[in-house]
């Protein structure tokens, strides 16, 4: 077991920066409601095993101090001689590092490592922690109240068995699923049987397809038999068909043959008349083309005058050219003149303005640097205001409640409780007194009176009878009210408790946002002060800002219109530059001179035209009619040059005539020959056609029965594969059977293991048994140190205590008094430390005084005080100071405005 020494918190709960040192000692923690006492114990639960002991490792940021961003927690203990370190942090993310130390050495890191170190070596579980060391608040007495149920639940946390009814649902449930797949497999079997049939009627149905293709087999070659034989006799009149159709061909050759041939001689004999024909228009055209050679001369000459016409024009292009240079020359240098002018003068005001603009862009700097820090400033202030009005309007929100009205109301609840519960107590006992003299007084020996002892009359025990049944009734009845009023009263506590918890966090917010809004209004003052000293003026800045822009576009302005200008006169001195070379290329009195010459010329060619038209009598008066009437010249001369050939072919064609006769008569004799030679080859159409088709319709049933017979193959085919694959799933099935039967053995001692895990019935049942004799003598063994003496204590499985007290039988747990009680739940943790642990040198009880009154708190003090020096460390929690006598030391707790605050101090 271990004994602590010492404790440091940081950043974690309520304490920013706590540190504490522990001796073999006992400790009483007091303070007030949300203090930070049970911080202390949750802060040691956490450094031992990673977790909290309420909320166990969900949302570890939770632990973290509310002004803190991460938290550290140290304890330092001693277990087996050795004295052990552990330190854990939780980290902003919400993720924890652990060290674990040993004599001041590092002995590991890591969670996972350091909590196997804890429970392999040391022995440190969370379970067994929380069953014996630790009393969580209001767990001391209350337990033995409950339900039987609640009871035996409460009593398998102790013994750690709860993982064991956690194991049987999860057993329940894989039997649920075997359950399921026993059904599953039960469709299976009836499928297998199923199958089973199909196989038998699939192998009848293969045999009889396969008589039936045997038989379609044989059938179908004796119609290919017949088929081929046919086949021979059709190919016998094709091959005569063919034979009548080369000589048919042939005959239809000469035909065409003799119809070409007979044209021929038709043609040849036309083409004779025609030239007949053009033979006596021989002498006009010969007549007309004397004329051509005197035309084509008048045209050369005219062609020759129309050139000189176009080479008079070009010149006085030329001329009209020149004159257009020298006007372009003087206009282009009147212009370069202006415009060196106009760029001199725009130069020297472009300079005027960029001196301006400099000296306006340093103002509007400047103003910009301060309009930067003023709407900085005035930023900052609407979000101050901002940030103001939310948290007034949080604050006037926040609900206003009495702690202390509340504390008291409490304190008055709590009050009546103990009133309620003594009331209770009372009522119970005098019923059970009531109830066991009425068994005593229905026995018929009884003789004398059960309470006084005196003698009794039957009259006197009926009459005592009706007085203890009538007591009985009216007092349940009463006892039934206060039960309900006491539950009432523990309810309403509850409500007010939310409540007193609610107050003081609302108090604590509102504490924190009146300090918020403080620092934020002088922030605010500073800030409206900074904004003045400025002297910022934003019409002033928007007017520079303006000026600048005018200023900007005018200097951009003046440059354009001076790029411009240099433009303009990088391009006027290229041109005229080109066009004085150009000028100085034309020679003026030389063009005159070929302007004359091409005038002499074209008055020569029309004089000797004139004089041609004159002698050979040409009327034309135009170049299109003189080129007409060479072109109908021209026509002439090719229609003598075609007569003269046409007169030349004569003989020639006279000759074809007489050969095409010879041929004619050649190809008639042989087409009479065709017309015997298709007689001799004796074929018969009609025949011809009749097999054909015999062969046609032979053919189709011969196919129809292949693909009949193929069908049946195919059908034969898939029914075998269908037969195997039946055979498959049969054999798969027939595993599946026995799969099953290994199923339904492992289902057996699952339901077997279900049972023996019951928590009720199961072998937890048998455990618990064997443990409760085993507690129940550690228990009075520890009773006697509380000196109580019991002669025998049994408890049962619900937690129903039976006491033996020598010479007065035997007493159950309700008729302890309240001390015996509180003495019977401590001594029942010892007794599950000592069972379960190997040293039990630690004791820690949270608020044990919930739930008792004066009297209980009274025999709770007396039994702390009596247990001084027995245990070697106790650290007892507690909002009663009652409780302060049972320490060697008290530590003091409150809540500042800075968290919480520690006081140790020496005990009575």
């Amino acid at each position: 077991m271990l004994r602590l020494r010492h404790l440091s918190l940081n950043g974690f709960l309520s304490h920013k920066n706590t540190d504490l040192s522990f001796e073999d000692a006992s400790y009483i923690i007091v303070g007030s409601n949300a203090s930070g006492k049970t911080s202390i114990l949750r802060g040691i639960f956490f450094a031992l095993f990673g977790e909290d002991i309420v909320f166990g490792r969900r949302n570890l940021l939770n632990l973290v101090n509310r002004g803190k961003s991460s938290s550290e927690v140290s304890l330092s203990f001693l277990a087996g001689g050795k004295r052990y370190s552990i330190v854990r942090k939780i980290t902003p993310k919400g993720t924890q590092s652990v060290k674990l130390l040993k004599n001041g050495k590092t002995l590991a890191v890591g969670t996972r490592v350091c909590e196997n170190i804890l429970k392999k070596e040391l022995g440190l579980e969370p379970g067994i922690f929380r069953n014996t060391v630790y009393v969580p608040q209001g767990e001391l007495v209350t337990f033995l109240e409950g339900t039987p149920g609640v009871r035996r639940q409460i009593l398998n946390r102790l013994f750690g068995l709860e993982e064991i009814a956690k194991k049987h649902e999860t057993i329940k449930a894989f039997v649920k699923r075997i359950e399921i797949e026993f059904s599953r497999f039960e469709f299976q079997i009836q499928q297998l049987e199923s199958l089973q049939k199909k196989i038998v009627i699939l192998e009848e149905e293969i045999g009889e397809l396969q008589r039936r293709i045997v038989e379609e087999e044989k059938r179908t070659e004796e119609m290919k038999s017949f088929l081929s034989r046919q086949q021979l006799l059709l190919r016998s009149f094709e091959e005569k068909k063919n034979r009548v159709k080369a000589v048919e061909k042939e005959k239809r050759i000469y035909q065409e043959q003799i119809q070409k041939v007979i044209r021929e001689i038709e043609k040849k004999r036309n083409r004779l008349a025609v030239i007949d024909e053009e033979e006596k228009k021989l002498p006009v055209l010969q007549e007309n083309v004397k004329l051509l050679p005197v035309l084509k001369e008048i045209e050369d000459r005219v062609s020759r005058l129309k050139l000189l016409v176009e080479r008079k024009k070009n010149f006085e292009e030329e001329r009209k050219r020149l004159e257009l240079l020298n006007r372009e020359l003087a206009k282009k240098k009147e212009r370069l003149n202006a415009v060196e002018k106009e760029l001199y003068k725009t130069t020297l005001e472009l300079k005027e303005k960029e001196n301006v603009y400099r000296e306006k862009v340093n103002t509007y700097e400047s103003l910009k640097l301060l309009k930067s820090k003023y709407e900085s400033l005035k930023e900052k202030f609407f979000h101050l205001q901002e940030e103001i009005k939310k948290r007034e309007i949080k604050l006037k929100k926040l609900h206003r409640a009495d702690a202390e009205k509340i504390k008291e109301g409490i304190l008055e609840i709590e009050k009546q409780l103990s009133v309620v519960e003594k009331r209770i107590a009372e009522t119970e006992s005098l019923i059970k007194m009531h109830i066991e003299r009425l068994e005593k007084l229905k026995n018929d020996n009884i003789g004398e009176c059960p309470i006084c002892g005196s003698k009794l009359s039957p009259e006197k025990v009926k009459t005592l009878v009706m007085e203890s049944s009538s007591f009985v009734e009216t007092h349940k009845n009463s006892l039934k009210s206060l039960k309900e009023k006491l539950r009432d009263l523990k309810f309403k506590k509850k409500e007010e408790e939310e409540k007193l918890k609610e107050a003081l966090l609302s108090a604590r917010e509102r504490e924190n946002l009146e300090k918020e809004l403080d620092v934020l209004k002088r922030e605010m003052d500073a800030v409206k002060k900074e904004i003045a000293a400025l002297n910022f003026s934003r019409e002033t800045f928007e007017s520079v800002e303006k000026e600048v822009e005018l200023t900007k576009e005018a200097v951009l302005s003046l440059k354009t219109v001076l790029s411009s200008l240099n433009g303009e006169i990088s391009r006027l001195k290229p041109e005229i530059s080109r066009i004085e070379k150009e000028l100085e290329a034309f020679d003026s009195s030389r063009l005159a001179e070929n302007i004359k010459a091409v005038e002499e010329e074209m008055a020569e060619l029309k004089n000797s035209i004139s004089q041609l038209k004159a002698e050979f009598r040409i009327t034309v008066s135009s170049g299109r009619e003189l080129r007409k009437l060479i072109e109908e010249l021209e026509e002439d001369r090719r229609k003598i040059e075609k007569i003269k050939a046409y007169l030349e072919s004569r003989p020639e064609v006279e000759q074809e005539i007489e050969r095409l006769s010879e041929e004619l008569k050649t190809l008639k004799e042989r087409l009479k020959d065709c017309e015997r030679r298709i007689k001799d080859i004796g074929y018969d159409e009609r025949e011809h056609e009749t097999v054909k088709k015999v062969v046609e319709e032979s053919e189709k049933n011969v196919a129809d029965a292949l693909r009949l017979l193929n069908q049946k193959k195919g059908t034969l085919e898939e029914k075998k594969e269908t037969l195997q694959s039946i055979k498959k799933d049969v054999e798969e099935l027939s595993r599946v059977k026995e799969r099953l039967k290994v199923l339904k053995s492992a289902y057996d001692v699952l339901k077997q293991v279900e049972t023996g895990f019951h928590p009720a019935t199961g072998f937890v049942t048998e455990l618990r048994r064997q443990l409760l004799p085993e507690i129940a003598n550690i228990c009075k063994t520890i009773f006697a140190e509380f000196n109580f003496d019991f002669s025998e204590i049994t408890i049962s499985e619900d937690l129903t205590v039976n006491f033996g007290i020598p010479g007065q039988g035997t007493v159950t747990l309700d008729q302890l008094s309240g001390g015996q009680k509180v003495a019977f739940a401590l001594a029942l943790r010892f007794a599950l430390a000592r069972k379960f642990m190997s040293k039990f040198e630690l004791l820690i009880l949270d608020e044990p005084t919930i739930h008792l009154d004066d009297e209980r708190k009274r025999e709770l003090a007396d039994i702390l005080l009596g247990l001084k020096g027995k245990i070697p460390q106790m650290i007892v929690v507690t909002h009663d100071p009652e409780l302060e006598v049972a320490g060697d030391k008290i530590i003091r707790v409150e809540r500042t405005a800075a968290g919480s605050a520690i006081k140790l101090s020496e005990g009575e």
